[in-house]
């Protein structure tokens, strides 16, 4: 396993933490690694809190090879990496203003060109059991014509060709959100 790669984990999962995309212990991600296994933070960590040392490494169908007990959304991000070979970084946050609007069940409107260009649209996915066959059954489902979803009262999946790929998306996401909140102040 590259060095470099588990070194960009860590500081993707950090810059998610210190931008303010994931708090506490909420949040996930993961990145390809080759075609058969993927890096994923592990159980009960914080995005901000993760080393080196902490990452799990897991094969495409769950099974640990290196690390301790993986995230409880591996099942979520293994769907998504057998559904869709183009994607090569999953991440799952919690940010204020996407969670919010997945509180509500109320759309995202993308406003932007470059949202609406990079992203397209934004469905809802049901509630479902975190960490449930269920819910990844849920999101694989809507990853099938789109690589981003809002998840009823549980943030939103993001899924890129790299890791920084998927957290500018994740960034764009919850900068749409933040738009639609404050264009409902103003109008």
């Amino acid at each position: 396993m590259s060095k470099a790669l588990k070194c960009e984990f860590v500081e993707i999962c950090k810059l998610l933490y210190l931008r303010g995309l994931a708090k506490a212990w909420g949040g996930n991600v993961s990145v390809r690694n080759g075609k058969n296994h993927i890096i994923i933070i592990p159980k009960g960590t914080s995005l901000f809190d993760i080393s080196l040392d902490d990452l799990v490494v897991t094969t495409l169908d769950g099974l640990v090879v290196e690390g301790g007990q993986p995230s409880s959304e591996l099942p979520m991000h293994s769907a998504i990496y057998h559904a869709r070979s183009d994607i090569g970084a999953i991440i799952h946050i919690h940010s204020l203003y996407s969670t919010l609007y997945s509180i509500l069940k109320k759309p995202i409107e993308l406003f932007t060109a470059e949202s609406k260009i990079l992203i397209g649209a934004l469905q809802f996915v049901e509630y479902a059991e975190p960490g449930s066959q269920k819910l990844a059954g849920l999101v694989v489902n809507r990853f099938k014509d789109h690589s981003a979803c809002i998840l009823a009262r549980y943030g939103i999946v993001v899924g890129g060709s790299s890791l920084k790929n998927a957290y500018y998306l994740a960034e764009l996401i919850e900068e749409a959100a933040k738009l639609n909140f404050l264009k409902k102040l103003v109008c």
